[in-house]
């Protein structure tokens, strides 16, 4: 029987968002703090935006503490990523 190479797939490497910014809804818990942190993990700065004000800051503190780039908004209505602003993050500029 013939050995594999046990490589591990790296899924950085596939894909790098620095210079890019991401607005993320939801970012305290569940989903949406799994996709803020690998946004973050792959070089993006990021947006956190959560009606969970104590979770928002308990995940900000954690991707400030790993060094990413991330700043907090409480969006006006808890489905709206309109309400935020991407001024501290990167003159005010979204990537769509």
């Amino acid at each position: 029987m013939e050995r594999r190479d046990e490589t591990r797939f790296d899924p950085f490497a596939a894909f790098d968002l620095s210079g890019k910014v991401a607005i993320v809804t939801g970012a305290a818990s569940g989903i949406g703090e799994a996709a803020v942190r690998t946004f973050a993990a792959a070089g993006a700065a990021v947006m956190l935006a959560d009606v969970d004000e104590v979770g928002t800051q308990r995940v900000l503190d954690d991707l400030r503490r790993e060094g990413a780039r991330a700043s907090s908004q409480a969006p006006a209505r808890p489905s709206s990523a309109d309400s935020c602003t991407c001024r501290p993050l990167q003159g005010g500029r979204i990537d769509r």
